[in-house]
């Protein structure tokens, strides 16, 4: 889209809502396949969305993983807790994983809202929800380094593993990315 004014926005918005009206029962391969879900439930808000999702999952398209369950092992999906808690994860079925704002397109395109999905993929509306969620991830992702610095307790605060700069967008947690989440409490000794 070359102009983001109103009247452009709105023509565009109409045309997608009209195609996806003339294939509203014509499904996307893709969207027929299972696609996994990695999400934090431990946090309130994720977990009340994923709530959601799991009930309107009717055809069961999604699997829905738990990364914060004691019985999740990160490196057995080929990825770090760190990355993983850091914005939500999914998987497609061939090993195609996708990050942030698209895992919630793959979802909401498998429970019945590609309309939704369709409009978010407009430029300015796309931009504005990838903004929208980086102003929501960041923040999650720092309480759960906390929740799961409570939940290490004094012994792991006192390991000596003060590994963790969180105070810019680019922090680095060296050894967060431990393959358990044990060993992610015990590398994160202080947040500021």
């Amino acid at each position: 889209m070359s102009s983001h004014h109103p009247t452009v926005v709105a023509r565009e918005l109409w045309a997608v809502a009209l195609e996806s009206k003339t294939k509203a029962n014509k499904m996307n391969p893709d969207q027929s396949e299972k696609f996994e879900v990695f999400f934090d439930a431990q946090c309130p808000l994720c977990k009340k969305e994923i709530d959601m999702v799991r009930r309107m999952d009717v055809n069961h398209r999604l699997i829905l993983t738990d990364i914060a369950a004691e019985d999740f092992d990160s490196s057995l999906v080929g990825k770090e807790l760190d990355t993983l808690m850091r914005e939500i994860h999914g998987r497609h079925a061939d090993g195609r994983w996708v990050v942030g704002v698209e895992v919630f397109r793959e979802i909401y395109s498998r429970v019945g809202f590609q309309k939704l999905t369709s409009i978010s993929k407009l430029p300015i509306i796309r931009s504005l929800l990838e903004v929208g969620y980086k102003c929501f991830a960041w923040p999650r992702y720092r309480l759960a380094l906390r929740r799961m610095q409570k939940a290490g307790g004094a012994a792991n605060s006192q390991s000596g593993s003060n590994v963790c700069d969180t105070t810019s967008a680019k922090s680095s947690c060296r050894q967060i990315s431990a393959v358990t989440k044990t060993d992610a409490v015990s590398a994160v000794t202080t947040i500021d």
